[in-house]
């Protein structure tokens, strides 16, 4: 039951916050997958913090930053609005909620 809690948590901050959702999943599974590289396959004694951080940076840029054009985001800032329909390098529409090129 908790589980489903947490999933139910979890879409709901995606249909919130999509973009800033989609960079924290992909931080905190880079951090989580350095830290089980770093105790079980390395068996150090202590974790590096320092790795851990530039994983989870390094995840949340380059894992989350390409779900940006799928959300639409490069079209909007890119029109100079943050609505459909503005002049700007790129013509975008809107068709059931969802930005496209």
């Amino acid at each position: 039951m908790a589980l489903r809690r947490g999933a139910l948590r979890l879409n709901a901050a995606v249909e919130r916050r999509p973009v800033v959702t989609a960079v924290a999943v992909t931080a905190t599974k880079a951090v989580v997958a350095d830290l089980m590289v770093q105790l079980l396959l390395e068996r150090r004694e202590a974790v590096d913090t320092r790795r851990s951080a530039l994983f989870g940076t390094f995840g949340g840029a380059y894992q989350g930053a390409p779900l940006l054009p799928p959300l639409g985001l490069p079209a909007r800032l890119l029109s100079g609005s943050l609505g459909c329909g503005a002049p700007g390098m790129f013509q975008c529409e809107c068709s059931n909620g969802r930005l496209g090129l």
